[in-house]
């Protein structure tokens, strides 16, 4: 027991040495026995033998959570006071909620978010001292740094790159989103579900009309009326907007002779819950860009698109095709604004053209795209100028994964789709404006993201989940903004230990 100094839980704090460790009351604790399980994770995962040969395969490896046993003497100052003690000590147990088990060590002191498993052992043995032996189990099987979920290791801000000073350069800019992550079927089908038939991936034989070398095909099954083509989950082709804004989706469509299609644009709230639907005009396409637009109602969070076969309300056969491809997907204040947008098709793979270069906002052909306007100017000379530090790299000093958490404030303008990005390249965009005062906390070991701490806005995000790492470096980035911006990205980390 030299390792362990002191234990606290249920507000009592149990040493090693013997001392008194409450003077405000006179009741101290004695462990009597080292903190079973503490700094020993296990972990789960089957190993299975080959039926044919030698060796074994392994399914992938996972910690358990954590169990610990604390065991020690509450020593009390009277005989008088021994049964209020325990009583006390027992209510004072975290039996339905977890709380922190504070364990202060030679050179650390961590703790373990606990609650109490089974029946605790708090038995008064007559006289003035009382026998503890209580089970906690941990759902995390970490140990964290400090002494609560409010201590953090270290911290550090980041704010946009600004350039202060030297030759003044126009900054990237970026001009207009492309909200379908994937809109010409590069790549594969991700992102869209087929329903009344099948969905493919065509690239044989492909039309004059398509862009690129491949599109999308729904051929019908058997007893709808108006098969279609949905997005694939609540976070794919959706563009975010606000009660009275404006969507507008625009795509190449083709139907089999003898039918129609169109457009339909759903409006979601923030529970996904299906508002209202507007349907454009059933037509006879042959791959043109149809476009449709409509004002999102009250409720609404997001949009999203569904291009549909129609043959006036009689079921369609099977084997009907609807081809379709270069999906835009846009929104603004106004509809005719929405419109201008969605009819400006272009995705991460389009050539440069008229002063803007196009890019992927994550996977080449699976992700949204952006129009951007780039800053361009070689000068054959040195000009000294100060750029703004956007990085933070995270200093953790233990030996698990480090709790990250990154604030991101709008300080004295607003902050549109606001961005951090990690040295391996993974980027992730939240698709919202921040006004002045309002901030958004990323917590990437819980994965939440919190408006002003309380309202979550998950469903803003663009990418993939930062995963956090020891030494990792985080950049924080914005769109649009002047250099006057004072936007600030405070990240913060606690060392953990396995």
């Amino acid at each position: 027991m030299t390792d362990i100094v002191t234990a606290t839980i249920g507000g009592r704090t149990f040493g090693g040495s013997g001392l008194y460790l409450d003077p405000a009351d006179t009741v101290g604790g004695v462990l009597t026995a080292p903190i079973e399980g503490w700094g020993n994770p296990g972990t789960r995962g089957d190993v299975n033998p080959w039926p044919d040969r030698d060796g074994a395969w392994s399914d992938p490896a996972y910690y358990d959570g954590a169990n610990y046993v604390l065991r020690g003497v509450l020593v009390v100052p009277s005989f008088a006071r021994a049964a209020l003690v325990r009583d006390q000590f027992v209510a004072a147990l975290p039996m339905k909620v977890y709380k922190p088990l504070i364990v202060a060590e030679a050179e650390l002191t961590r703790y373990a978010m606990v609650r109490v498993v089974g029946t605790p052992e708090v038995v008064w043995d007559g006289v003035e001292t009382i026998s503890v032996n209580v089970q906690f189990v941990a759902t995390d099987h970490r140990r964290f740094a400090g002494t609560g979920p409010n201590d953090i290791s270290g911290s550090g801000v980041a704010r946009l790159p600004i350039t202060d000073g030297g030759l003044v350069i126009p900054p990237t800019t970026v001009a207009d989103t492309n909200w379908s992550n994937n809109p010409s079927f590069e790549v594969d089908t991700s992102g869209w579900v087929g329903v009344g038939g099948a969905l493919t991936r065509e690239t044989v034989s492909p039309p004059a009309w398509i862009v690129g070398t491949a599109w999308g095909r729904l051929t019908t099954g058997s007893g709808a009326t108006r098969p279609g083509v949905l997005a694939a989950s609540s976070t794919d082709q959706r563009v975010n907007l606000s009660p009275g804004d404006w969507a507008a989706v625009s795509m190449l469509m083709a139907n089999d002779s003898g039918y129609t299609s169109q457009i339909g644009i759903r409006f979601f709230d923030s529970t996904n819950t299906r508002i209202s639907e507007s349907m454009s005009a059933p037509t006879n396409n042959t791959g043109g860009r149809v476009t449709h637009s409509a004002q999102a109602p009250a409720g609404t969070i997001y949009a999203q698109p569904v291009p549909y076969l129609y043959n006036g309300g009689t079921v369609i056969p099977s084997g009907v095709k609807l081809d379709f491809d270069a999906v835009k997907i846009s929104a603004a204040a106004t509809q005719s604004a929405a419109v201008a947008f969605a009819g400006d098709y272009f995705d991460g793979g389009s050539a440069p053209s008229g002063g803007y270069t196009f890019r992927y906002t994550s996977t080449a052909g699976k992700s949204t795209s952006e129009k951007v306007q780039l800053a361009g100017l070689t000068v054959p000379f040195a000009i000294t100028a100060t750029v703004t530090n956007n990085a933070v790299t995270v200093g953790s000093s233990g030996t698990g994964t480090p709790r990250v958490v990154v604030t991101i404030a709008a300080v004295n303008t607003h902050l549109t789709n606001p961005q951090i990005t990690d040295d391996l390249g993974n980027r992730m965009t939240f698709n919202l404006v921040l006004t002045v005062g309002q901030f958004l906390v990323i917590d990437l070991d819980k994965k939440t993201i919190l408006l002003n701490g309380t309202a979550s806005r998950r469903t803003a995000l663009r990418g993939s989940w930062i995963n956090p790492r020891p030494g990792m470096t985080l950049t924080f980035n914005a769109e649009g903004f002047l250099s006057t911006n004072q936007a600030t990205a405070t990240v913060a980390w606690t060392d953990t230990w396995n």
